[in-house]
């Protein structure tokens, strides 16, 4: 009977919002526990999980619309990617197809269960070209406490206090700072573009990577700023967006319908909004336009 409402419900509501037919396969899939293989262009393609709020936005359309494009308007075949917080590999799968044999992603995930889902989905698509470690990666070389919602919010796993779901476990997770992975692995200056959607962790992730960011090699950045997982975290994304400054970067937002960077100063607050941080305007300008 529930979910006959919850169907009914649905229908009431994509009646005046649209993606009735995507959402009413959405419930079904939810209600006989199945997840579906969707494509990502490219000949590429995710397994999205009935049980992730994240794969049912990603299947509805949206999810990153701006972002995902930036990524692909972007990267080149020979391009190295770093994903960091990869979760189910939605960055990771696109980049992958992208930058092609000739190139490389690498990709981390701490939460267990979420890094096996990214390991299937890589697998799925016979990558032979990502790099994937069962890893965090903060501002030392040390073990976090991750914090997991069990009730979907997979996508909202945090080394800060969760704020999404009621039903909680967590996991000790061990991590990495970039500088030493990338000195050891000789990505200082290889690096093309790397995300960082670490749910309020981005700060530690930065102040982990002074030497490499700082310097006029440095990759773009695609970051995300959500003031309420910043302030869990004991920082602020107004000493994000200083500490990026700070490293040479200036911020700007990427515009999928007008095809274009916009300048994105500083605000008092962040919502949620992922900023594109980066140091040569007119490299970026030039791979955009040709693409």
């Amino acid at each position: 009977m529930k979910w006959m409402e919850k169907i009914f419900c649905s229908i009431l509501f994509n009646i005046r919002h649209g993606s009735f037919l995507k959402r009413i396969k959405w419930l079904i899939l939810e209600m006989l526990h199945k997840n579906i293989i969707v494509s990502c262009g490219d000949g590429a393609v995710i397994t999205l999980y009935y049980d992730s709020i994240l794969s049912k936005i990603i299947f509805l359309g949206g999810f990153e619309q701006d972002e995902l494009t930036f990524l692909q308007k972007f990267l080149r075949p020979g391009d190295c990617f770093v994903d960091i917080g990869a979760n189910i590999g939605i960055f990771t799968i696109i980049a992958a197809s992208r930058v092609g044999k000739t190139g490389k992603v690498i990709s981390f995930e701490p939460s267990t269960r979420t890094y096996h889902r990214l390991e299937a989905n890589i697998k799925l698509n016979c990558f032979d070209n990502v790099i994937y470690h069962h890893l965090g990666v903060s501002d030392t070389e040390t073990e976090l406490n991750l914090t997991i919602s069990n009730e979907g919010y997979d996508a909202w796993n945090s080394f800060s206090k969760l704020k999404k779901g009621k039903t909680q476990s967590s996991e000790n997770v061990k991590c990495i700072c970039w500088d030493h992975y990338a000195r050891d692995n000789k990505l200082i200056g290889k690096v093309d573009l790397m995300k960082i959607d670490v749910e309020g962790w981005e700060t530690y992730v930065l102040r982990g990577a002074k030497t490499a960011f700082s310097s006029d090699d440095a990759p773009v950045l695609l970051v995300e700023f959500t003031e309420e997982n910043a302030i869990a975290a004991d920082t602020t994304c107004a000493q994000l967006y200083d500490l990026l400054i700070s490293y040479g970067y200036t911020m700007y937002k990427y515009d999928m319908k007008l095809q274009k960077l916009i300048l994105a100063p500083k605000q008092d607050q962040y919502q949620y909004q992922n900023l594109i941080a980066l140091k040569n305007y007119n490299d970026v300008i030039s791979r955009l336009s040709s693409e």
